[in-house]
C-alpha cells in the first residue's frame, strides 16, 4: 500500500514539473516574440526614416 502511495506522489510531482517546464517555455517564447517585434519595429522605423 505504501509503495503505491509513494508512486502516486512521485507521479504528481512529475506532472507538476512537466507543467512548470511548459509554462517557463511558453513564457520564454512570449518574451522572445516580443523582442522580435520590437526589433522589427525599430528596423522598420529606421528603414522608413
Amino acid at each position: 500500500m505504501k509503495k503505491a502511495h509513494i508512486f502516486g506522489a512521485f507521479f504528481i510531482y512529475e506532472s507538476i514539473q512537466e507543467t512548470s517546464n511548459l509554462l517557463t517555455a511558453s513564457l520564454e517564447q512570449i518574451t522572445y516574440c516580443k523582442c522580435q517585434m520590437k526589433l522589427f519595429l525599430v528596423l522598420k522605423r529606421t528603414l522608413i526614416e
